[in-house]
């Protein structure tokens, strides 16, 4: 329970601060950027998509975590796999 609560903090507040975007980004794209409501709803699901993105790196980094933290040998491994 005392790893759970750290990491549904930290989780809830990178959803927040994603979120917090949201009704603005509309108006923003209609009338300053003066773009269709399609460019609105792809940047919507961009922005969703970013948001699932993060959540799947935050899954990974606690399972690794948990299977013992990243040790010289598996940063090289992570670093090779992400170029």
């Amino acid at each position: 329970m005392k790893l759970l609560v750290p990491i549904v903090g930290v989780v809830f507040v990178a959803f927040l601060v994603t979120g917090l975007a949201l009704p603005v980004l509309p108006l923003h794209i209609r009338s300053d950027l003066g773009l269709g409501t399609f460019m609105v709803g792809l940047v919507a699901g961009a922005q969703f998509g970013a948001a699932l993105a993060m959540l799947g790196a935050m899954v990974v980094a606690v399972r690794m975590q948990r299977q013992g933290g990243l040790n010289a040998s598996r940063r090289r491994e992570a670093l090779a796999g992400a170029e």
